[in-house]
C-alpha cells in the first residue's frame, strides 16, 4: 500500500505542479464543470431522439441509470467506506500543491464521482452507438479522461481516485449496455 501511495502522490505532484501552465489553468477548471457540458447534453438528447425515435426513451433512461448508479455507488457506498481525504483537505499537503478552484469539497475523494459518472455515460452511449458511430466511443472516452485529468490538475483528486472512478464507470456503463441489449431484444 505504501508503494501505491507514493506513486499516487508523485503522479499527483507531477500533474498538479509540474504540468502547470497558463493554457491548462485557463481550460481545465471549466472543463470539469457540468454546466460547461450542458449544451452537449442537450445536443446528445436531440440526436438520440431524432436517430432512435421511441427507442431513445430506453437509451436515455439507461444513460441516466448509468450516471445514477455510478454516482450512488461512488458517493454513497465507496467514499464513506474508504474515507480518503481529498488532496485539498490533507493538512500535510497544504503547501505541496496548487488548488485551482474556489472551493474544495469537504467530502471524501476515493473514488472520483466525476470520473465514475462521465466514464459510465461515455461507455454506455459509446457501446450503444458503436455500430453506426465508432467515433463516439473514442470521443466519449477522451472526454471522460480529460475531465478526470482536470480533477487531478485542479487539486481535488489524486490520480488513483480518478483511475478507479473511471474503471467503476466503465464497468457500470458496460453492465447497463448489456441490460440495453436484453431489453432491446424484446421490442
Amino acid at each position: 500500500m505504501e508503494f501505491l501511495h507514493n506513486i499516487d502522490f508523485c503522479l499527483f505532484e507531477f500533474i498538479n505542479k509540474d504540468l502547470s501552465n497558463t493554457f491548462f489553468d485557463w481550460i481545465l477548471p471549466p472543463f470539469r464543470n457540468r454546466d460547461t457540458w450542458f449544451p452537449l447534453y442537450i445536443l446528445l438528447f436531440i440526436y438520440l431522439v431524432f436517430k432512435f425515435r421511441m427507442r431513445s426513451i430506453l437509451i436515455i433512461v439507461l444513460a441516466i441509470a448509468a450516471i445514477g448508479a455510478a454516482d450512488g455507488l461512488s458517493s454513497h457506498v465507496l467514499k464513506p467506506f474508504v474515507e480518503r481525504l481529498r488532496p485539498c483537505n490533507v493538512p500535510e499537503l497544504a503547501n505541496e500543491f496548487i488548488l485551482r478552484v474556489n472551493h474544495c469539497s469537504g467530502g471524501f475523494s476515493f473514488p472520483s464521482s466525476h470520473a465514475a459518472n462521465h466514464f459510465a455515460l461515455a461507455a454506455f452511449l459509446g457501446l450503444v452507438l458503436y455500430k453506426k458511430n465508432k467515433w463516439f466511443w473514442h470521443f466519449g472516452i477522451a472526454w471522460a479522461a480529460i475531465i478526470s485529468f482536470a480533477q487531478v490538475y485542479v487539486g481535488v483528486h489524486f490520480p488513483l481516485d480518478v483511475f478507479f472512478g473511471g474503471f467503476l464507470g466503465l464497468f457500470i456503463g458496460y453492465v447497463l449496455y448489456k441490460v440495453y441489449l436484453q431489453v432491446n431484444k424484446r421490442f
